[in-house]
């Protein structure tokens, strides 16, 4: 499935220093909430990863493969019915003589805390040695 405009939209990015911050707007008519949760839906855990990871590859300007994800919290449950727009804050450092990069993530809005993620990932064709 395609999330980009289907799960999600993207409405802005803006960059503050070392961090840029991803406005999105969550589609809760998108297919996927049918079968989680009907009636009453909740953004899966794996589909807030998958945020992140697209978010960092339009930074990058090209893919990138959760190679190793260090730290994963849901800290509050994300539904689209209450929370219809969040921002995805991000900071990205090149790791590994650029062959991958640390991202480090919240998804939030204004008054909660919903996912804190750090991971590497791989850069498109490049392999980790060792």
């Amino acid at each position: 499935m395609k999330f980009k405009d289907n799960y999600y939209r993207l409405v802005g990015v803006r960059n503050e220093g070392a961090h840029s911050l991803f406005s999105i707007a969550l589609l809760p008519d998108c297919e996927l909430y049918r079968g989680h949760f009907p009636g009453d839906p909740v953004c899966p855990g794996v589909c807030s990863i998958e945020l992140i990871r697209q978010c960092a590859e339009c930074l990058e300007r090209e893919p990138l493969f959760i190679h190793r994800i260090k730290q994963c919290r849901f800290t509050v449950l994300l539904s689209p019915v209450t929370c219809r727009e969040l921002t995805v804050d991000l900071f990205l450092s090149p790791f590994g003589e650029e062959e991958s990069v640390i991202v480090s993530a919240r998804i939030c809005d204004e008054q909660n805390v919903y996912v804190e993620f750090k991971s590497e990932m791989l850069k498109k064709g490049r392999t980790i040695s060792g």
